[in-house]
């Protein structure tokens, strides 16, 4: 099961028109948890740092933990993830890092932040 989820995060990378590679840093794959680190390039020359941990629930894939840390030489442009802090945003635990702010944010997918970065990117 959790072979397959993170099969699907790789498929849903080699789809992506906006990503030029990506390397796995660290795949763990146990019977009921597995972790995934990624170091994802995009074609613009950013590239987004991948981590998920993910763990088997009554026979489905729970996200226990997620953040994706999108950057260029600059440093950090976004980051989306679901650490348990900023209990005062309202999607708790889910939100959006900028260089200058924290937002409130859904839970979000691998698929979803591609297409989140490549709008921004083609404004």
């Amino acid at each position: 099961m959790i072979y397959s989820y993170f099969s699907n995060l790789k498929a849903v990378l080699n789809a992506s028109p906006f990503v030029e590679g990506y390397r796995v840093k660290k795949e763990i794959i146990g019977s009921f948890v597995g972790q995934i680190i990624l170091e994802i390039t995009l074609k613009d020359g950013s590239v987004l740092h991948g981590f998920e941990y993910v763990a088997v629930s009554r026979g489905k894939i729970a996200r226990e933990k997620y953040r994706y840390h999108w950057m260029n030489e600059n440093g950090l442009i976004m980051r989306w993830d679901n650490a348990p802090h900023y209990r005062e945003i309202e999607t708790f635990p889910f939100h959006i890092h900028t260089k200058s702010e924290i937002l409130p944010s859904e839970e979000v997918r691998l698929e979803e932040i591609l297409k989140s970065i490549e709008r921004i990117r083609l404004k």
